[in-house]
């Protein structure tokens, strides 16, 4: 495969032979969260596209009867045809693969990550140092006011903002890091063609135009209960730390902040009135351990981030 350096910005759609590129994208359909068994059987084979010129029990020994089915079967095939197409087709879109330097290292160290990520933007944006932004989707005024504060201050300071981008609260931050090239990333619950409304199309544009749109789902996918999984282990897993702006007590939010805290991240969270429901998931974070946050030097001090 290509070995792209950060300083190469061309498309990895645009380095890999038809047939290296639905290669890789069969084993992340089969291989899904388990990036390391894929590189393994590549590795065994030299390149991922010999894997399908070989006796099939030739796989089936190296992996097991299971596995090998699955790779093999139509239903893997047409999953990489229909992507392959997709991509193609859509000069905004690239694939980020796991073995690429541009590939986010705290999604490998975690253990589970995917084969590939597609991507519509600016994939040098994935070199930038990484914070996740949190708010509960019932946010008032103060804390969307907070969320843009901090957005736009952490891309500002050559800190990408990742955020879910799919509520109206969320939508104020992304449209804020969106200011800043290489300023944002979304996180989305479903396939790289899918925008999940109306409301998100204009800001869902501009963030591809200044930083990217990331997903492990294949083109076609809904959104689903699985797919808000898999959305929420990235928000807690390829950043630096996870600032929450306003949660509640029992938020779904804390949920993400637990996933976080198994994972080693840094967690911190703005303190606001203890009359204000919105906060109470906030304080219970501060309680456990979070850093107490009011500025962004707080947020970089704590997070060891030097920005620009």
């Amino acid at each position: 495969m290509s070995a792209n350096s950060v300083n190469d910005t061309a498309r990895e759609v645009e380095t890999l032979s038809d047939e290296e590129l639905l290669a890789w994208l069969r084993l992340a359909f089969v291989f899904r969260g388990r990036a390391r068994e894929a590189v393994q059987l590549v590795a065994a084979f030299g390149l991922p596209e010999t894997i399908f010129e070989l006796p099939r029990a030739t796989v089936k020994d190296r992996i097991g009867r299971e596995a090998a089915s699955e790779l093999f079967s139509a239903e893997a095939e047409a999953a990489a045809e229909k992507a392959l197409t997709w991509l193609r087709r859509t000069p905004t879109a690239d694939v980020v693969l796991v073995t690429d330097p541009f590939y986010p290292k705290e999604l490998i160290a975690s253990g589970t990550s995917d084969v590939l990520l597609f991507i519509r933007g600016r994939r040098e944006t994935l070199v930038r140092p990484r914070v996740t932004l949190l708010i509960s989707a019932k946010a008032d005024a103060e804390g969307r006011r907070n969320l843009k504060d901090f957005a736009a201050a952490l891309a500002e300071n050559g800190v990408t903002a990742v955020l879910a981008g799919e509520t109206e609260a969320e939508l104020t931050g992304v449209a804020a890091a969106s200011q800043t090239p290489g300023g944002i990333i979304i996180a989305a619950t479903a396939g790289p063609d899918r925008v999940p409304s109306a409301l998100c199309l204009p800001v869902w544009k501009k963030a591809e135009q200044a930083g990217l749109i990331l997903t492990g789902h294949f083109p076609g996918t809904s959104a689903t209960d699985v797919g808000y999984e898999a959305r929420d282990y990235l928000l807690a897993a390829m950043c630096r730390g996870l600032l929450v702006v306003e949660a509640e007590r029992r938020d779904p939010l804390l949920d993400i902040m637990r996933r976080a805290a198994e994972l080693g991240r840094d967690a911190a969270a703005i303190p606001g009135s203890i009359h204000s429901p919105l906060y109470k998931g906030n304080h219970l974070l501060i309680r456990q351990g979070a850093k107490l946050t009011e500025s962004l030097e707080d947020l970089m001090k704590d997070f060891g981030l030097t920005g620009n």
